[in-house]
């Protein structure tokens, strides 16, 4: 004890060791709790699991896996004297379904539509419009176009030439897009050699050699016991092209969706009604890119040789205004596009274009001797 007037140093009880000076340095180790955070989360089979975390000073929430339901965070005190003193903090999971998500997608359309809207009203009205004696003039009314689609300019007048970028809102020049089709200038192995590049069936690619990467030179083919007896005839056909890389423009497209005349170019005739819509080449028929934006952060990682390594992600912000507000009864909708998801790219179904006129070759083999084929084409 650092009591140094209630210790004994003679007869029985008496100390032993080297006791405290008065006014000297001393060093001692000791420990003490830390406090510590969890995560209470539900997994697929229905187990409701605990996971701590790593005490500290300053304790940090552990991470779970993806595919697990997260219940509720959970901080334990350094010195828990009793069940009050855990913090436990629940998350709210709520369960959404395809038309909840339906309805929130169809709010969150509005809110950008009168947004824009009130910016573009703001911007009209506080542009000034001088008359002969520098005044300036009393607009009586003015309308707002925030190129979403046709529906405001006149689509049907014969002077009406131009575009809309439906995902920009964006007025463009009309556009003519044609397909044009590449044709190899040589034809032998021996000129794509010189000219640095193989041709394998379909594929254009830089040179390469092949090598074995395993072998079995002890069998090259199947032997069945009884050959005679049952025997296929798999066979194959291939087209020549296997697939069009272009549509028709001639013929406007098949319209499955025009909310609000947005598509309205397409009912006029004698034009290329395709190329009223910017962009069209990619969002209709090859498809955009879909990206998916991850949040900031940074994960680390040792590597073969040892060494840490760190990874940084870059978060992207986006922000809109909330300060515009308007009042009233709603009665116009907005625009509707509908986007098809393959894979990694994202088609729109708003329209479908006409394929065009192609001759294709049909090529069968491996079918049995002498038989008859039918062809079926398109039912």
């Amino acid at each position: 004890s650092f009591d140094f007037y209630n210790r004994q140093f003679d007869s029985t009880g008496s100390s032993l060791i080297d006791f405290i000076k008065p006014g000297s340095l001393i060093q001692s180790d000791f420990e003490y709790y830390l406090p510590y955070r969890g995560i209470v989360y539900l997994e697929k089979s229905g187990a409701i699991k605990l996971k701590k975390g790593h005490s500290a000073e300053s304790p940090q929430i552990p991470s779970i896996k993806d595919d697990v339901m997260m219940l509720a965070e959970i901080s334990v005190p350094a010195y828990t004297f009793k069940p009050q003193s855990v913090t436990i903090s629940r998350v709210k999971n709520r369960r959404y379904t395809m038309k909840d998500i339906g309805k929130l997608d169809q709010r969150i359309q509005h809110v950008e539509y009168y947004t824009a809207l009130n910016m573009l009203e703001r911007d009209a009205e506080s542009f000034e419009i001088q008359d002969a004696n520098g005044l300036n003039r009393f607009k009586s009314g003015f309308i707002v176009d925030d190129f979403s689609g046709h529906r405001v300019g006149d689509a049907l007048h014969k002077d009406y030439k131009n575009s809309i970028d439906m995902q920009r809102k964006e007025l463009r020049p009309i556009a003519v897009p044609k397909g044009i089709g590449l044709i190899e200038s040589v034809s032998t192995d021996a000129l794509r050699t010189s000219a640095g590049y193989k041709k394998t069936g379909d594929l254009i690619t830089l040179p390469y050699s092949e090598v074995v990467f395993q072998e079995q030179p002890y069998a090259s083919r199947i032997e069945r016991v009884t050959p005679f007896l049952t025997s296929s005839w798999i066979g194959t056909i291939e087209l020549d092209p296997t697939g069009d890389e272009w549509f028709e423009t001639e013929v406007a497209p098949d319209l499955i969706v025009n909310v609000e005349g947005n598509f309205d170019t397409f009912t006029e005739a004698n034009q290329d009604a395709v190329g009223t819509v910017w962009n069209a080449w990619q969002t209709v028929w090859s498809g955009v890119v879909s990206r998916i934006d991850t949040p900031a952060g940074s994960s680390s990682f040792q590597d073969d040789q040892g060494d840490n390594q760190t990874i940084n992600y870059v978060r992207t912000i986006q922000t809109s205004r909330t300060d515009l507000q308007r009042t009233g009864i709603q009665t116009n909708i907005v625009a509707q596009i509908d986007l098809e998801s393959q894979g990694t790219k994202v088609i729109q179904r708003a329209f479908i274009p006409f394929c065009r006129a192609r001759n294709v070759t049909f090529t069968g083999t491996n079918f049995y001797p002498n038989i008859r084929l039918y062809g079926f084409f398109d039912k």
